[in-house]
């Protein structure tokens, strides 16, 4: 009898990914360099190669921690020579520099000590701190996302058309809204309370980090810390970039997918998620065909009804202005030359078929390592992002940020999987004895 192919993920392969993409996301601030787009391409490679190259050894433990801490050195190098915010001024940006360079020592030891369970909260205290003092040292940046997102979340409370709103002072953008219509009203309290959508985004990322912390705190080596210590973080708070919501939508997805065996309860939750991520981010509908075969076609089903319900009274109002802002504006718009991708480096006129075609691979990748495994959807889904970013025409380090931020959980996911399972085995061990 045949038997069938197994293919497992290397955690410490994928870890070593994510470290590279990290650090060459901040090299430039997320735009293009030579040493930058090598860097996240390497990246890239090695997160393709991690997700089918694994064993069916059941504790890679050690291996993932010599590589977190490698991940984690050369993140503190990258920190120590680049801003950390990039419009801050004065001493709340002296204080959110320190915190910053203090984070992946803490990371260190909370990965490798057995002290960890003490170090953790240091870190959310300290990423929480940080990011704070950049927000207060950059009140007002000067960048085209933060005013949309101040602009549009206000809207969003008077019952005004996000898509045809005029924002006058923004330095880029001016006429509409470029994203979905949750990137505006799951941010409607943070500006009505305190005057400011950033706090929302660094809500959100101290919550996906503790939701990653809970599903994975099992795990022999626990790599959840390394969330908070990316190279950059303190920066995107600053910018106001919308990943940050996302993320603890997709991670909030996958806890509880994985705990839908308890109840119908959480696989609804998990669909609702699914649909305010699909509602927040135009390429998160790319991350259908893995959400099908993770978390299943019923989930996947009530997320596409979800995101469209959020979605459709916007369209109504006015659909040529909602097409315009959320699609035409992006596949018209000339390819950035300072954009970290492939695009503008391959041959003419072969550049979107060469993106079809990587992101064919990223969807076989996907089915041949994650099939049929709930606890693998954020796994699929960076493989999938992390080949649409390297072939788009324009991948900044937001983009960027989340397809780290991403195979980090994924790889703290994949180490409680091996804990569980080698946990079943003692347990049948002693009972055979």
């Amino acid at each position: 009898m045949r038997r069938r192919l197994r293919i497992e993920p290397s955690p410490a392969v994928l870890l070593a990914g994510a470290g590279l993409i990290g650090w060459g996301d901040l090299f430039t601030y997320g735009m293009y360099s030579p040493m930058s787009l090598r860097l996240v391409g390497w990246g890239c490679l090695l997160v393709a190669v991690g997700a089918v190259a694994g064993s069916r050894r059941i504790d890679p433990a050690m291996d993932v921690v010599w590589v977190a801490l490698g991940a984690l050195i050369v993140w503190q190098g990258i920190t120590l020579v680049r801003n950390t915010t990039y419009y801050g001024t004065g001493h709340w940006l002296r204080d959110a520099r320190y915190l910053s360079i203090a984070l992946p020592t803490l990371g260190a030891v909370a990965v490798a000590a057995p002290a960890r369970r003490v170090v953790w909260p240091l870190i959310v205290v300290a990423f929480g701190l940080g990011g704070l003092f950049a927000i207060w040292s950059s009140p007002h940046p000067a960048i085209d996302v933060w005013y949309l997102l101040q602009h549009g979340t206000s809207c969003v409370v008077d019952g005004c058309n996000l898509y045809t709103m005029h924002t006058p002072r923004s330095p880029g953008v001016t006429e509409g809204f470029n994203y979905l219509p949750a990137t505006a009203f799951l941010l409607v309290p943070f500006n009505t309370l305190v005057h400011d959508v950033r706090y929302g985004d660094l809500v959100a990322i101290l919550a996906a980090a503790l939701v990653l912390h809970r599903m994975t705190r099992s795990a022999t080596a626990n790599v959840a810390p390394l969330f908070l210590c990316v190279p950059g973080l303190f920066f995107a708070v600053e910018q106001a970039w919308t990943e940050s919501v996302l993320v603890l939508l997709l991670v909030g997805a996958a806890a509880l997918a994985d705990r839908r065996g308890r109840g119908g309860r959480a696989s609804v939750g998990a669909a609702i998620l699914l649909g305010l991520a699909l509602a927040t981010k135009q390429h998160v509908w790319l991350l259908l065909p893995v959400a099908a075969i993770t978390l299943g076609l019923r989930t996947t089903a009530i997320g596409i009804g979800t995101g469209i319900a959020c979605i459709l009274p916007w369209f109504v109002v006015d659909p040529d202005a909602f097409w315009r802002g959320t699609v035409t504006t992006f596949t018209d718009i000339a390819p950035r030359i300072d954009a970290t991708t492939l695009w503008l480096h391959e041959p003419a006129g072969w550049q979107t078929a060469l993106a079809i075609l990587v992101l064919l691979g990223c969807y076989l990748l996907a089915w041949l390592a994650c099939r049929g495994h709930v606890d693998r959807f954020l796994l699929g889904a960076a493989i999938v992002l992390a080949g649409f970013d390297l072939m788009n025409k324009q991948s900044f380090f937001n983009q960027w940020m989340l397809v780290t931020w991403l195979v980090i959980a994924a790889v703290a996911i994949e180490l409680r999987r091996g804990t569980v399972s080698a946990e079943g085995m003692d347990r049948a061990s002693l009972v055979g004895g």
